[in-house]
């Protein structure tokens, strides 16, 4: 028999998922997606670390602009 756990994270998952199906229903697509992309920039850890990336993601288009450009 297992022992009986103080933190179950597969129940936690579950009812986040479920959270944000609700909202989603209730919002519609657009404005859930829109919630939780202003939860996510708004977050400590997250909101840091999405800067980041899109900074990156940035350096590297202008990169290929600039060879693209250098090319012709």
């Amino acid at each position: 028999m297992k022992p009986e756990k103080d933190f179950d994270c597969v129940k936690m998952k579950w009812d986040i998922q479920q959270k944000l199906l609700e909202e989603e229903r209730l919002l519609g697509p657009e404005e859930a997606h829109r919630m939780q992309d202003e939860r996510v920039r708004n977050d400590a850890i997250l909101g840091p670390f999405l800067k980041r990336m899109e900074a990156e993601e940035i350096r590297r288009a202008t990169e290929r602009l600039e060879q693209l450009v250098g090319k012709r």
